[in-house]
């Protein structure tokens, strides 16, 4: 059989219904709140509970939450538009592949989206007769064909909704601070949606064909017990109804829609409510009242006790007191659960998993056998309530609804983008288990922050990643890198411990990589490997600032290399340093070539005994040691800055621990910083050379920078080349203390914090969050691969990273493993 639907109707975000009826439809804007920061979910109870109470001016609303088609083709065809031209086939491929392995995982990549229609009141036009009652007399001559889009039986005309424009104002007003006004695209598809539930069909495909009969599938209500089969004509799926029909009085922290939103399957949730009249509340509560008085009585004289009618007059007075003293509304309502599944066994074992889910919250769900059809028609849009079936009918006060928290979603990251992992809840024993238990999964754009995005909560392109080693930033920071390489312009990222160019190319030439992936073999060659070797004379002085700076930056940055190589504490001595540095740079200002050697020649030349004994001092230490990559005469070779992809490695770098104090770091220590430094000025002048092109710098072992004098002044010129560059810059580290600087926060607009044992309030307040047990704890469980992430909109939440790519797992490793350590994985 085929159903009508209600629709007669839409213009802009108002449905106008075969019987005169016009809704208002919003979508209400989603909000991400820690499952732990108590109090700010509190806060946004409250708000929605006043929203409730406002909505009781109105007879009718309906809440719902749907599963979106995240439409990941169009989105990553989107993204495209922003790949470079030398990447773009690479780009491509990867994205294909993304979109062939997270539908295999999830059959369809869907998003939540909540909804709320109100049912609008009617203003007079003309006389004594309404707009309703002249509808529905000129539809008593309707026939009962289904209704066809912009072919109906009775011309629409802007007067039909004239009346109800001032009541749709009003309720836009109550809503503003939490929804917009829906599109009437968007309107339009979720009349035909409730049609093709299941269908693999494409949305804009449907907005397109409007003019098609919205529905134009077959329904089959009596073959199935518990479900409906819907028959469309090139596809089929089977729907069920799911009732909820039995609740405690007290629903406090039942945030039913996020609940939903754990399934691993793809769930609807609709709640239908209606204003309860003045009159019938005062004769329901008469009525309630004597009859507890009655019950008392007997209960007294048989002396017996029943907290069940001492829990009732408890709610009985506090409902007398609201609505008396605050005019609270009291509603009665309706919710379901909608499941599909391409079988009938599918469905029944999702209906089970979601019964059996609820039992756990004391919330009773029941699969009507012989009311699917009625069900399907009630939860249509537009479709008023009647209250038949009194075994499901719920009644509360708006309080309860508020519980229920519409709008609290696991959403992170950005709407286009790579896709990087899984938002995820609670602990798991691996992050592929919590990997697996999600569906909500995490598109990460890094370079849009710079773009000025309407609703993101910062324009930082800055991105920071902390955390203890072994938890998964280098892993992170990779993905990142490979994702990146794809965007039009340039990245340079640092690799310290010299590990990336070893793997890179290991997994290049792994047989199964060569037979199976050629997309990543060209992405591998693409990179430009920079060795910085000291005991190859070839890259002596190829860091020395003198070739690349001028000025004061060439100045502070020399002067920070010495401060860091050599103690001075004779005030004489460091005047004299500095002055000789200034006659360099002079002379280089001239034209002539010098360099850092040069400095040291002059100090060699003073009169002073004891400068030329610093002098010869610098020059023993620079000898045979990494610094040779800092000093020079002017004569060395520069690094290459037009490359596409870079990473310049060191060989040679002892760096000290995060927790080493400068005082107890060994010479090579001390010269490792040294050439930190150097490295971190010469990615400052990669970003700032031009202004025109993006620039994208990974600085990896960021920590190293703050245990030298000045260090942190270094980190921040770093992040200050920033948006009027075009450049955006990744900071890997360890501690949280080494992004967050008095008077200087907020340069990150999106962060990643593994854990740090050490420093878990630190991250905490870094991130906004309330520092308390539950969060900290939080912390404590994240798996390796696991962080809390804060995205430019500034939400928060926990993410499971999670790379698609078989040979880039192989990439990212950084630790041989011998046959012992694979045997004791296997004997685990």
């Amino acid at each position: 059989m085929k159903l009508q639907t209600p629709m007669r109707a839409i213009e802009d975000n108002l449905l106008l219904t075969k019987i005169g009826d016009c809704w208002g439809y919003y979508t209400i804007e989603k909000k991400t709140i820690s499952d732990n920061n108590h109090e700010e979910r509190e806060q946004y109870k409250q708000s929605l509970k006043n929203v409730f109470s406002e909505l009781g001016k109105f007879s009718e609303f309906h809440i719902q939450m749907l599963p979106q088609d995240l439409e990941l083709q169009e989105r990553f065809a989107d993204l495209e538009q922003d790949f470079s031209e030398e990447m773009f086939e690479i780009g491509h491929r990867y994205n294909e592949r993304a979109v062939d392995v997270l539908t295999e995982e999830l059959e369809q990549v869907t998003r939540y989206g909540f909804v709320i229609a109100v049912k609008l009141k009617e203003q007079l036009i003309s006389g004594d007769q309404s707009l309703k009652n002249s509808t529905v007399q000129a539809l008593d001559n309707v026939t009962n064909k289904a209704l066809k889009w912009l072919n109906v039986e009775i011309n629409t005309s802007e007067r039909d909704f004239k009346g109800f424009l001032e009541s749709e104002k009003e309720a836009f007003h109550i809503l503003s601070n939490h929804a917009q006004r829906i599109t009437e695209n968007d309107l339009y598809f979720m009349n035909r949606y409730s049609f093709v539930r299941g269908f693999n069909i494409d949305k804009r495909q449907e907005i397109a064909n409007r003019g098609q009969n919205i529905s134009d599938t077959l329904i089959d209500p009596g073959t199935y017990a518990g479900m409906l089969k819907m028959n469309g004509q090139e596809d089929e799926s089977y729907v069920s109804t799911l009732m909820l029909s039995d609740t405690e009085l007290d629903l406090s922290y039942t945030e039913l829609f996020e609940i939903v939103q754990n399934y691993p399957f793809p769930v609807e949730f609709h709640l239908k409510a209606r204003t309860a009249k003045k009159t019938t509340m005062d004769r329901r509560e008469t009525f309630t009242s004597r009859r507890f008085k009655e019950t008392d009585r007997e209960m007294f004289q048989n002396e017996d006790e029943d907290d069940t009618i001492v829990d009732g007059k408890y709610y009985l007075n506090q409902l007398r007191n609201e609505r008396k003293n605050e005019n609270i509304p009291y509603f009665f309502w309706l919710a379901c659960f909608v499941i599909t599944g391409k079988s009938k066994q599918e469905v029944n074992q999702r209906a089970k998993t979601i019964r059996t889910d609820m039992k756990r919250h004391d919330i009773q769900v029941v699969q009507p056998l012989a009311d699917q059809l009625p069900l399907f028609y009630k939860f249509l849009q537009g479709q008023s309530l009647e209250f038949k079936e009194i075994n499901w009918v719920q009644e509360s006060t708006p309080e309860t609804i508020a519980e229920f928290s519409i709008g609290l979603a696991h959403q992170l990251g950005s709407n286009i983008g790579p896709y990087f992992g899984r938002v995820t809840q609670g602990v798991a024993n691996s992050v592929q288990e919590a990997i697996s238990s999600s569906r909500e999964i995490v598109l990460f754009h890094s370079f849009l922050a710079n773009e000025g995005i309407q609703g993101a909560s910062t324009d930082s392109p800055h991105i920071s990643i902390t955390g203890n080693t072994g938890n998964g930033k280098s892993f992170l920071t990779k993905m990142i890198f490979f994702y990146t390489s794809f965007l039009k312009g340039q990245v340079l990222m640092t690799d310290p411990k010299t590990e990336n160019k070893k793997w890179f190319l290991e997994a290049r030439e792994d047989p199964r990589v060569q037979e199976n992936y050629p997309e990543f073999i060209e992405l591998i060659d693409k990179i430009h490997f920079v060795t910085l070797d000291p005991d190859n004379e070839k890259n002596w002085g190829i860091l020395d600032p003198i070739s690349f700076l001028k000025g004061s930056r060439a100045r502070d940055t020399i002067l920070n290399i010495f401060e860091t190589i050599v103690t001075i504490k004779d005030t004489g001595i460091d005047n004299v340093i500095r002055k000789s540095v200034d006659r360099v740079l002079t002379q280089r200002e001239n034209g002539e070539k010098v360099g850092l050697m040069n400095v040291i020649q002059l100090l060699l030349e003073n009169d002073n005994e004891d400068v030329r004994d610093i002098g010869e001092n610098i020059q023993l230490k620079v000898n045979n040691s990494t610094l040779q990559l800092l000093f020079s005469n002017g004569e060395n070779r520069t690094i290459n800055v037009d490359d596409k992809l870079t990473i310049i490695e060191i060989e040679g770098l002892e760096l000290p621990d995060a927790q080493t104090n400068t005082a107890d770091q060994s010479e090579s220590e001390r010269n490792s910083v040294a050439v930190m430094i150097a490295l971190a000025k010469f990615c400052e002048y990669f970003g700032m050379r031009d202004k025109s092109k993006n620039t994208t710098i990974i600085f990896d072992e960021a920590w190293t920078l703050t245990t030298a004098k000045s260090g942190s002044k270094l980190v921040k010129s770093l992040r200050r080349v920033g948006r009027s560059y075009k450049n955006q810059l990744i900071l890997v580290t360890q501690s949280v203390a080494d992004i967050e600087h008095e008077n200087d926060t907020g340069n990150f607009g999106v962060s990643f914090y593994f854990d740090g044992d050490s420093e878990r309030k630190e991250i905490l307040q870094s991130l906004s969050m309330e520092v308390n047990d539950e969060n900290k704890k939080e912390l404590l469980n994240l798996k390796k691969g696991q962080c809390l992430f804060k995205d430019m909109y500034g939400r928060t939440g926990q993410l499971s990273v999670d790379c698609l790519f078989p040979e880039w797992q192989l990439a990212f490793e950084t630790v041989d493993q011998s046959h012992s350590a694979e045997a004791e994985r296997r004997y685990a």
